[in-house]
C-alpha cells in the first residue's frame, strides 16, 4: 500500500476486526506496511461468545491512536441476548504508555494446535501488557488511548434511534436520536484529525454541547433500556443491570469486569445510573459523553 496512515472505524464485531486488521498489517506486512501508523475508532467493540483471541485484547505496536466508545445501557440483565454483548477493551501498547513498544510475536505451539487455536489468533499470547481496567493510582495516563461511554444500547450508538434499542422502525424516538448524532460528529472529528477527508458536509447541524444537554435532560428512555434509573437490584444478585466488559483473552465468559466499577464515578451533573456496590476504578480515566 502507498498509504502513509491507516484509519479504521467499526462497530461491534467490525470494531474488533479493526484491531485484528492492525495486527495483520504488523505481522504480515512488509517493513513499510508494518511501520505505517494505524488509528482506530471502535464503536462498542463486541467479539461475541466463544474464544476471545489474544490479538483482540492487546493493541499491536503500530496503533498510534485508539478511541473506544462504549454504550452504558447494554446491561447484563435477565434478557439473555444481552449476555453476548460483553464489550472488549484492548490493552494499550508500549508507545501509549511511554514504555518499550517492541514485542515478539508468539508462534503457534503444539499445544495451540491441539486446542485448535489458529496461528493468527495466538500472536499476542505472550505480550499481554498492562490491563486498563485494573486499579493503579501511580500509573500515568496513556497517550493516544481514549475510552468514552455514552447513554444508549449497543445499536443506539451506531445509529439506531428506536426507543428500546431494538429494530422496529415504527418505534423511533426523537429523544434517543441525539446519541447516534453525537457519535457521528465525534467519529467525523477524529477521522478528520487523523487525515481523512469527507466529500460531503456533516449531516448533523446541532453542536456537541447541545446534543449532550438533550441526552442528559431527556434520559428516561435510556434509563428504561438498561434496567431503570437506578441499577441496584433488590431481587437478583450480581448486579444484573450493569454491563460487563473485559480486557482478558481466552474462553472463560466470567473473565469480566463490571463497567460501573472500572469507569469510576460519573460527573454528578450527568445522568449515568450506577450501583452502590461499585469499586476499584481502573487506572485509565474514562470520558462520559
Amino acid at each position: 500500500s502507498k498509504a502513509d496512515t491507516f484509519n479504521f472505524i467499526g462497530h461491534s464485531r467490525g470494531a474488533c476486526e479493526c484491531i485484528m486488521a492492525a495486527w495483520f498489517l504488523y505481522a504480515y506486512g512488509d517493513e513499510k506496511t508494518r511501520n505505517t501508523p494505524v488509528n482506530i475508532l471502535a464503536i462498542d467493540p463486541v467479539p461475541g461468545p466463544g474464544t476471545w483471541w489474544s490479538i483482540l485484547t492487546q493493541l499491536p505496536p503500530n496503533v498510534v491512536n485508539y478511541v473506544g466508545i462504549y454504550s452504558w445501557d447494554q446491561s447484563y440483565n435477565l434478557n439473555v441476548q444481552d449476555h453476548a454483548f460483553q464489550a472488549l477493551v484492548p490493552r494499550p501498547n508500549g508507545r501509549m504508555r511511554g514504555e518499550d513498544n517492541n514485542i515478539t510475536i508468539h508462534s503457534q505451539s503444539w499445544l495451540d494446535w491441539i486446542k485448535r487455536y489458529p496461528g493468527w489468533g495466538v500472536m499476542a499470547n505472550e505480550v499481554q501488557q498492562v490491563d486498563p481496567l485494573l486499579p493503579d493510582e501511580n500509573r500515568p495516563q496513556p497517550k493516544g488511548y481514549e475510552l468514552y461511554t455514552c447513554r444508549g444500547r449497543h445499536s443506539t450508538i451506531a445509529g439506531n434511534t428506536t426507543a428500546d434499542g431494538n429494530y422496529d422502525p415504527t418505534n423511533t424516538s426523537s429523544t434517543v436520536a441525539p446519541v447516534p448524532e453525537l457519535i457521528y460528529k465525534i467519529a467525523r472529528g477524529y477521522l478528520t484529525e487523523w487525515g481523512s477527508r469527507f466529500s460531503t458536509p456533516c449531516a448533523v447541524e446541532k453542536g456537541v454541547l447541545e446534543l449532550r444537554q438533550e441526552i442528559h435532560t431527556f434520559h428516561r428512555e435510556f434509563d428504561v433500556m438498561g434496567g431503570g434509573a437506578t441499577r441496584n437490584s433488590t431481587s437478583f444478585p450480581n448486579r444484573p443491570y450493569v454491563r460487563r466488559i473485559s480486557s482478558i483473552w481466552g474462553r472463560n465468559p466470567n473473565d469480566t469486569y463490571y463497567m460501573d466499577d472500572v469507569v469510576g464515578d460519573p460527573p454528578y451533573k450527568l445522568s449515568y445510573p450506577v450501583t452502590t456496590e461499585r469499586k476499584n476504578k481502573g487506572w485509565v480515566d474514562w470520558k462520559f459523553l
